[in-house]
């Protein structure tokens, strides 16, 4: 892929984090254990394929890992 639509590919994938991020707030609402529960294991199979769709771009492009900038300042 070319490098122009791994880039744009990152940001539109790193883009949906913070609606995931209201995902889980909103699933922490829901009042029966159970019920929660399962949107809990539903969500965590939705950010697996975030991490699924973003695995391909960092080995063809690693500079585009944001999580490695991170990584490197520990």
């Amino acid at each position: 892929m070319k490098k122009e639509t791994a880039v744009r590919l990152m940001e539109e994938i790193n883009g949906l984090n913070a609606s995931v991020n209201r995902v889980a707030v909103a699933i922490e609402g829901i009042d029966d254990e159970t019920e929660r529960k399962a949107f809990r294991r539903l969500l965590a199979e939705v950010i697996g394929s975030g991490f699924d769709l973003i695995m391909p771009v960092i080995r063809q492009y690693p500079e585009l890992d944001s999580d490695k900038d991170r990584q490197e300042k520990r």
